[in-house]
This record gives structure tokens, C-alpha cells and sequence, in this order.
């Protein structure tokens, strides 16, 4: 029977199912050894990754992980695998790293609100909501920006000069005679 045979996840050889190593639900390794060295590789695997310096989504990882640690986090405590996973989610919708940090940034400081919300499982939940909102915000600040550099500021000096010299004459009052 086929389902008998699995094959083993280091070394790939066909192996009986009744007397391969399982781990988990699907996993089989010939023996404790292979399983042994499967879990070196991949520990190997891991130490070798070095992430991009300067890349939009290390900057937006390390604005995500500031946030918490503000918040009193430890980084242990932050849940990557959620936040990873709706990171992709949020850009299979069309945006991208730079316009979530801002996103962020704008849900905090500009509409105040609470990313750490007790609903929610991780900060980025406000970034579908406000994203379109952060975008014209963000557009009408470089709109004011532009106004601003193209106003041209006359240095010329005007001098106004006021002809209303009328000079009441109040009558002074003696407070014996009230």
C-alpha cells in the first residue's frame, strides 16, 4: 500500500510509515539522527540571514518594534508572525512599507488614536481604516509645503503712517463735586 511509505524530511529516503520517526502531525525522518540534523541545518539557515540594511521593510519593522517598546513590549513580546503575515496582506492591497509607517504615524500623533487597542492583536490594525485618509494628509501637507517655498516674500519695507491725530479733550472730573 502507498500511504505505508513516507519519506524522511533530511535525507529523502522512502521509508515505512510504522517505523519512521514522527514529529508533529506530518513529519517523518528515518531516525532521531536525521531529525537531529535537520534541526542543525535549519539553525544553521537561521544564523546565517542578515537582514538589508536601509530596505523600507527593515525601516518599517524597526518603526513597528519602537512603537511597542515605547509602549512598555519587550521584543520577545511581539507577535511577528501575525504582524509579518498582515504586513503581506496590506501590500497585496497595494501599499507599501514607507505609506504604512506613516499610516502609523498618523493614526498616533495626528488623529490620536489608541494602537493598542484591547480588540485588537497587534498595532497595524488601524492601517486598512486610515491608510486613504494618511495619504490625503499627507498630500495636503506637501501641497502647504509647496505654498510655502513658491510664496515670494517681499523684503521691501512699508511704512504706514497715521493722519488720525485727533486728540480728544475730556473734561477732567472732580470727584468732590459727585
Amino acid at each position: 500500500m502507498n500511504d505505508d511509505i513516507v519519506k524522511c524530511k533530511f535525507c529523502k529516503n522512502d521509508i515505512k510509515k510504522n517505523i519512521a520517526y514522527k514529529v508533529g502531525k506530518t513529519s517523518y525522518y528515518c531516525d532521531e539522527l536525521c531529525y537531529q540534523r535537520k534541526k542543525e541545518q535549519q539553525n544553521k539557515q537561521k544564523n546565517k540571514y542578515k537582514p538589508k540594511d536601509n530596505t523600507d521593510r527593515l525601516e518599517c519593522i524597526d518603526y513597528i518594534q519602537q512603537i511597542y517598546i515605547n509602549e512598555g513590549y519587550d521584543k520577545s513580546e511581539i507577535n511577528w508572525k501575525l504582524i509579518t503575515a498582515i504586513l503581506k496582506n496590506l501590500l497585496e492591497d497595494n501599499m507599501c512599507y514607507s505609506g504604512i509607517i506613516y499610516t502609523l504615524w498618523y493614526c498616533k500623533e495626528v488623529i490620536n488614536i489608541d494602537l493598542f487597542d484591547d480588540k485588537s492583536n497587534t498595532i497595524l490594525w488601524c492601517v486598512p481604516f486610515e491608510y486613504k485618509n494618511a495619504q490625503l494628509y499627507w498630500e495636503e501637507c506637501q501641497s502647504v509645503i509647496e505654498s510655502v517655498d513658491n510664496f515670494d516674500f517681499n523684503e521691501e519695507v512699508k511704512i504706514i503712517k497715521n493722519t488720525n491725530h485727533k486728540k480728544e479733550k475730556h473734561k477732567p472730573i472732580n470727584m468732590e463735586d459727585i
